[in-house]
């Protein structure tokens, strides 16, 4: 083996476990800024599947909180937090955008929900909501 194989080996070997680590670490999944703004008042509780996520749950509800553009794993998150909580699911969708677009992901989770014949809470928030009281409650 040459000592350029060799010197191509050692460094490779030196940044594999790296980015490994780097993957394991606490910002792979980037927290959601809004989980603590939308969930406030609310039990908290960290969502291990998403890394950084944050879900609330009220007396009733088990929510998400989740950028519009995103409502399809909102959908599955929500879906999957009141299996596992015995609770109805909700969603908070933060637009980011253009309304109009918000208004369609909106749209398109009433749709998945209604297909299914399962109960939703569902809220559309904009980035100058202050917290979910001040969101628009869709369902």
């Amino acid at each position: 083996m040459s000592y350029g194989h060799r010197v191509l080996l050692a460094a490779l070997a030196t940044i594999l476990p790296l980015g490994g680590a780097l993957a394991a670490g606490d910002n792979y999944f980037p927290p959601n800024p809004y989980d603590q703004r939308f969930c406030a008042g609310l039990a908290q509780q960290f969502r291990s599947e998403n890394a950084a996520r944050i879900a609330c749950t009220s007396a009733t509800t088990a929510i998400v909180v989740e950028y519009f553009d995103y409502w399809p794993e909102a959908v599955g998150q929500s879906l999957a937090l009141a299996a596992r909580t015995g609770l109805a699911p909700g969603i908070v969708l933060v637009c980011r955008n253009d309304h109009r677009h918000c208004e369609n992901a909106a749209a398109a989770v009433v749709q998945a929900f209604a297909h299914s014949a399962t109960p939703l809470a569902l809220w559309d928030c904009s980035l100058t909501d202050a917290s979910l009281s001040d969101c628009d409650k869709l369902q």
